[in-house]
């Protein structure tokens, strides 16, 4: 479960500066979560911490927040894949703002975004990867779905459930307790081989797959 390789051209200019709307990006990587310190750790945020593990470990650019995009964003060459990371920094039940401007702007279909976020229905410890589909009433998603007239992206859903408690609304905002976080490592290398193969791999969109990581 090795991380993906460095990227090749550290010092191209427009991972670094993103002044060009025709970013020409291979593959767009966003994390769905709700930003302010109050939130770190929050199960509501699982989508930051992995991509924020994923750019920690493959040598992107700083993070840098654009307003007019209602974004953190920053990018990598990965071998010869041109990445984007991106943190909405719209709230979590506003996710599509953000998301629709990134592809209008940078010009990146649908197709090549893939979308990390938490979900209620799975335990802690596991992963559910597809493409397409319904928000199965997760907020984030709807506002993507909602805001852009498209359902065609590639997911990337990681359990967050904890069996004594059934009620969403009281989980979400919880903070993971430290076992699960002395366990967050072992999702976040999950998630990197679904990325990695996704890139790639042979196929254009993510395969449909649930795993259970512990």
């Amino acid at each position: 479960m090795g991380l993906l390789q460095k990227r090749q051209n550290p010092n191209l200019s427009i991972v670094n500066n993103f002044t060009d709307n025709q970013g020409n990006f291979d593959w767009v990587l966003i994390g769905l979560g709700n930003p302010g310190k109050q939130y770190d750790y929050t199960r509501h945020n699982i989508g930051f911490l992995a991509v924020d593990y994923f750019v920690n470990n493959n040598d992107f650019s700083p993070w840098i927040l654009k307003k007019d995009l209602q974004a953190e964003i920053c990018s990598s060459y990965i071998i010869n894949k041109k990445i984007l990371a991106v943190k909405p920094q719209t709230f979590m039940n506003n996710s599509g703002q953000a998301v629709q401007k990134i592809s209008n702007f940078y010009k990146v279909p649908y197709q090549k975004i893939i979308i990390i976020y938490d979900d209620f229905d799975l335990p802690f410890g596991s992963i559910r990867s597809r493409f397409g589909g319904s928000s199965a009433g997760h907020k984030g998603i709807d506002s993507i779905i909602q805001t852009t007239n498209n359902q065609d992206f590639n997911r990337i859903k990681v359990g967050i459930r904890q069996e004594n408690i059934q009620n969403a609304s009281e989980l979400v905002l919880k903070k993971f307790n430290q076992a699960e976080r002395n366990n967050l490592i072992l999702i976040y290398n999950e998630i990197t081989v679904l990325i990695n193969e996704l890139i790639f791999g042979e196929s254009t969109t993510i395969l449909s797959n649930t795993l259970k990581v512990f």
